[in-house]
């Protein structure tokens, strides 16, 4: 934590470092600007030049150091073995493949801030993803359009030791329109019926093999706890030996720590992403299915 925190600290004097020189830039130039001087010009081109290039690479770096530190220590209370990466931590056709969300075009997929580790000694991961499906939206004139529309929010998926008993895909009403949930899952059975009042009120429920399946209640529970919890939609799927959640519109990392604001170690291991404690508790409901 401390070499974090100096590293932080480094980052932050270099910065203002590089104020200190935009601020004197502007000065000359002004000071030039009063004298009419041809110079002056070419000063706050100057200035304009450093700032771009220099300056705010320097601030992006110091933002990112503030956030590869966040989430390594954040989530150390409920992770292991944590690594992060910000870009690349992940192919964006294991998302497309997994068809846990409906993905008009795999190569659009945007991957960002993966967090990788163990829970329970099962490898997991955590990733903000951004997805493209198509959608129809009624227009001015009374007729329909069909449109691009985005999904965006964070991914959770956990490898467990077994496989499951049963397949499913569960998704939060709404999630996305009603015929956009239709069309993706026309090829599989809805288990709605197999499912209790709550539950069935909230979420929609299908099989890929045509079969019924209950959602035992420990698990239900878990759900419908992280819905209540949340402010996104969920959809979570259990496939084989892996359990993914998605949650829209919730992201690993969405407050930037102001320059002005001294880094604290409670600072970074204030967790941006509360709902981690409800998902690990439906992934112990998963677990206690094999």
């Amino acid at each position: 934590m401390n070499e974090k925190l100096n590293q932080i600290r480094q980052e932050k004097k270099k910065a203002q470092i590089l104020v200190l020189f935009c601020t004197a830039g502007l000065l000359v130039s002004l000071v030039l600007t009063i004298r009419r001087s041809p110079l002056a010009i070419g000063f706050y081109a100057a200035v304009l030049v450093f700032y771009l290039v220099v300056f705010r690479r320097q601030s992006k770096r110091f933002q990112q150091t503030v956030k590869t530190a966040t989430l390594t220590e954040c989530l150390r209370p409920y992770l292991k073995n944590i690594t992060y990466q910000e870009k690349n931590g992940l192919e964006t056709g294991h998302i497309a493949q997994a068809r846990l969300l409906p993905v008009e075009h795999p190569k659009s997929i945007l991957i960002r801030d993966t967090v990788r580790g163990t829970y329970q000694a099962l490898p997991v991961f955590l990733s903000d993803v951004t997805v493209d499906y198509q959608t129809i939206r009624p227009t001015k004139s009374g007729d329909e359009k069909s449109m691009i529309d985005f999904l965006s929010g964070n991914w959770f998926e956990i490898q467990l030791k077994e496989a499951l008993p049963f397949s499913c895909t569960i998704w939060d009403k709404k999630l996305v329109p009603a015929p956009v949930r239709e069309q993706f899952f026309s090829d599989y059975r809805c288990s709605d019926i197999c499912q209790p009042p709550a539950f069935r009120e909230q979420f929609s429920t299908y099989t890929r093999n045509h079969s019924d399946c209950s959602i035992p209640e420990e698990l239900e529970k878990a759900l419908l706890k992280l819905a209540e919890a949340t402010p996104g939609q969920i959809a979570v799927q259990l496939d084989g030996k892996v359990f993914r959640i998605f949650i829209r519109n919730r992201f690993l990392y969405t407050h930037e720590l102001s320059p002005k604001i001294e880094a604290t170690a409670q600072l970074l291991t204030h967790n941006q992403y509360p709902e981690i404690s409800y998902i690990l508790r439906a992934a112990d409901a998963v677990r206690g299915m094999v």
